[in-house]
């Protein structure tokens, strides 16, 4: 049996979906970066791996909330709580903090120059994921969906638009590092959502509004990376092995 700090990030988070508030604390990358041992995570971040360990066990001691469990759910579960959670939340928040941040930097762009930068990563952002989303959910998702759907003894793939199921992967993984990237930038540009003094209730809004936005982000592309993607190459190899 491996010991925590042994354990892959991404794996850990997909076992113990309660370690993921600890990781966003200690600024783990779980989703780009979920394949590192969490030993390596937590020394590029100079943080201890017992101390990580342990803060993640006392949180699942006290977890009395229902938690969304990725790795109890069949694809079809993994798709609906993907597109109709995360995929709903993105599209509603880029869409309100689009014309927020532009009302920001006009009103507080003088003093704070780093306001029209933040504008532009988000427009990237924008600009990357919303062809993204809708990739997933029209191409490769009804696919995992079909192959969800083959039964134990079915020896007949379902048509595949992009040949092993494994190349669709490849490029959704590629798309969320350069996400995650962008994610990275608006971080840095705000000094971690840290609102100035002078930040009128606009202002707030928005770096709140980024943030949850990032943590959000976070989860669903673990919950795509680390769960569903393998579950789908798994699956697909299993039928092509029958």
């Amino acid at each position: 049996m491996k010991s925590a700090s042994e354990e892959t990030v991404g794996g850990m988070a997909a076992l113990r979906p309660e370690a993921i508030p600890v990781f966003e604390r200690y600024g783990i990358d779980y989703c780009c970066g979920g394949e590192d041992r969490l030993e390596v995570a937590c020394r590029r971040r100079g943080v201890d791996p017992a101390v990580l360990v342990r803060e993640i066990d006392e949180r699942s001691r006290g977890e009395t909330t229902a938690r969304f469990r990725p790795e109890k759910k069949t694809i079809t579960e993994l798709i609906a709580h993907i597109v109709g959670h995360h995929h709903a939340f993105t599209r509603r928040e880029l869409e309100r903090l689009q014309p927020l941040g532009r009302k920001v930097v006009e009103m507080h762009g003088a003093n704070h120059p780093e306001l029209a930068d933040v504008v532009t990563v988000l427009e990237e952002l924008v600009h990357d994921l919303t062809p993204h989303m809708l990739k997933e959910e029209t191409v490769l998702f009804p696919y995992l969906r079909k192959l969800d759907g083959i039964g134990t003894f079915s020896a007949r793939l379902p048509d595949s638009p992009f040949g092993p199921v494994g190349n669709p992967i490849r490029m959704m993984k590629r798309e969320h590092e350069q996400a995650g990237d962008l994610l990275a930038r608006l971080s840095e540009l705000t000094d971690a959502y840290t609102i100035p003094e002078d930040a009128c209730p606009s202002y707030q809004s928005f770096y709140t509004g980024l943030q949850g936005l990032e943590s959000d982000l976070h989860e669903h592309i673990h919950i795509e990376n680390n769960v569903l993607f393998p579950e789908a190459e798994f699956a697909e190899g299993q039928a092509r092995r029958r």
